[in-house]
């Protein structure tokens, strides 16, 4: 039988300072992740919506998900979070959604923006990071798997699977 595996991870990452009026600005970890990832994983957010394949396009206007203990702690569980415009790393972008509790997907992250490719990154294929590894017959010994990019795999880039897709995923420790 035919398989399809996708393996998705962090494409970009690193520190984000949130930051608006009366809030005092507070570091977090930050994934920059291809928008289909949590529809992927079937990990909703539990307010507010998940990342559209328009987020992840260049002009996009700056969106950011939060993780639950981001959520509790410096917004205290308010629901009016969604809508309301932060400061990332000095630049606006606006909370469409919180993750659920524990959710810290790839590394340990409570902050997620989507990745977006800038016309450099494709044109130089070295710096084009791939977001899927697709098996297309993992029951074949011949078989051997091979990198898609952003724009041709449709479970990284849409979130949708088929019920015969099997998604693999990194441990975190």
């Amino acid at each position: 039988p035919r398989t399809r595996a996708c393996l998705a991870h962090r494409l970009t990452g690193g520190p984000a300072v949130l930051s608006e009026n009366g809030n005092p600005p507070e570091r977090y970890s930050m994934a920059r992740v291809t928008p289909g990832l949590f529809g992927m994983l079937r990990t909703p957010p539990i307010l507010g919506r998940g990342f559209s394949p328009d987020d992840g396009k260049l002009g996009a206007e700056p969106v950011v998900l939060i993780g639950h203990s981001v959520w509790q702690k410096r917004y205290a569980g308010g629901t009016d979070i969604i809508g309301r415009t932060v400061r990332v790393n000095g630049a606006p972008a606006t909370i469409i959604g919180v993750m659920p509790e524990g959710f810290r997907f790839p590394q340990r992250e409570d902050v997620w923006m989507p990745y977006i490719a800038k016309p450099e990154d494709l044109e130089n294929r070295a710096a084009r990071p791939s977001s899927a590894l697709v098996d297309s017959n993992a029951a074949s010994a011949r078989s051997r798997p091979t990198r898609c990019s952003l724009e041709s795999c449709a479970s990284c880039s849409t979130g949708t699977l088929s019920r015969k897709d099997k998604i693999e995923l990194p441990r975190n420790p």
